[in-house]
């Protein structure tokens, strides 16, 4: 049951994410472009980071894909998690570039935040190492 409300909790998570950094495209570009080592990649990344963000949504859908999305999920959320660090010790003044509920939360609280979606993912990952699904 863990990979299931781990990949379930994800999909709401990038689901939630993805759309509303669509939603807000303009302001989402303009944000990451502050970001000391995202600036000159920021209008590409604005269309990847949603992109690659439901396209793992729809790896965690599928039962066979779920291992890959699972893989997939750790992987971004591990990247993120690296990104904030990053923005904590070298650049605190960058504006957060995500939005809605988690644009709220200052750098130190996103970074917990990171840090327990990450490990959702990964232990969801290491669950479901033990299922073998028939494609």
């Amino acid at each position: 049951m863990i990979p299931e409300v781990a990949g379930l909790l994800l999909i709401l998570l990038f689901g939630y994410a993805a759309m509303n950094k669509l939603l807000v495209y303009d302001k989402f570009v303009v944000q990451i472009a502050q970001s000391p080592i995202l600036e000159g990649i920021s209008p590409w990344l604005a269309w990847m980071v949603p992109a690659v963000e439901l396209a793992i949504c729809v790896l965690l859908l599928m039962p066979a894909w779920r291992r890959m999305g699972l893989y997939a999920s750790t992987i971004l959320m591990t990247v993120f998690t690296l990104y904030i660090m990053f923005i904590l010790w070298f650049s605190p003044e960058v504006p957060c570039s995500c939005g809605g509920i988690l644009n709220q939360l200052d750098w130190k609280s996103h970074l917990v935040f990171n840090i327990i979606f990450t490990g959702i993912a990964a232990a969801g990952l290491m669950y479901e190492k033990n299922y073998n699904y028939q494609v």
